[in-house]
């Protein structure tokens, strides 16, 4: 089974989604249960194809420690026809750019994907952040008012979906095989060195044409 949905209003800057659906049962008859994967593809249209352009494009930036990962929770309408989103509360343990809303000490991360007892849904080229797992993370705001947040954190989202989110381990940088290629050119750098040569960029934040950081980067669209 597969589909394609334009538009859509979960996490993706007019994205286009392209869903395609495993069953790992099959149903016999109307009460039977159905459940599987799914799997997403995701083309982002804000796609950051360099550090400069991940700094220009986000609205916080963040250094975090992921204190947990939420139940996944199913947008879709449809049961059968899933569309998992994760949430998990990262721990901000620096900021680079921007401020966190009431100075508030952790943020409410939504990523699309997750699993339930019937499905699982996986992002092509993106992975669900892990408990306890460190990031820097380039985030745009997530303010969808017909998404309840019932613990009211400052909700964000990982700009260009994956390009955004560079998990730390053992002190070094690791960043998605998705990415373009001047932010994987970053992929395996030390940790700080890449957060000097972050600051440094944001500290001057001018291309050779002048261009000055994106004063209101977009936010979830709803």
């Amino acid at each position: 089974m597969s589909m394609i949905l334009r538009g859509l209003g979960v996490l993706l800057l007019c994205a286009t989604v392209a869903v395609s659906q495993t069953d790992t049962s099959r149903p016999k008859d109307d009460s039977a249960i159905r459940k599987g994967t799914v799997h997403v593809q995701v083309t982002p249209d804000a796609q950051p194809g360099s550090l400069l352009e991940a700094i220009r494009g986000s609205a916080l930036i963040i250094d975090g420690t992921v204190g947990s990962v939420l139940p996944s929770v199913n947008r879709s309408d449809n049961d059968d026809k899933p569309l998992l989103e994760t949430e998990s509360i990262v721990l901000v343990n620096s900021v680079f750019k921007g401020a966190v809303p009431n100075s508030a000490a952790s943020i409410l991360l939504s990523q699309v994907g997750g699993k339930t007892d019937r499905w699982t849904v996986e992002v092509e080229g993106d992975t669900l952040v892990s408990a306890g797992a460190r990031y820097i993370l380039f985030l745009i705001p997530d303010d969808r008012k017909a998404v309840a947040n019932p613990l009211g954190m400052p909700r964000y989202a990982v700009l260009g979906v994956w390009s955004g989110k560079m998990k730390v381990s053992d002190q070094k940088i690791s960043v998605a095989a998705a990415a373009g290629d001047k932010l994987r050119s970053h992929n395996g750098e030390d940790v700080d060195a890449f957060i000097e040569a972050l600051k440094e960029t944001i500290r001057k934040p001018y291309s050779d044409t002048k261009a000055p950081i994106f004063p209101n980067p977009k936010t979830v669209v709803r």
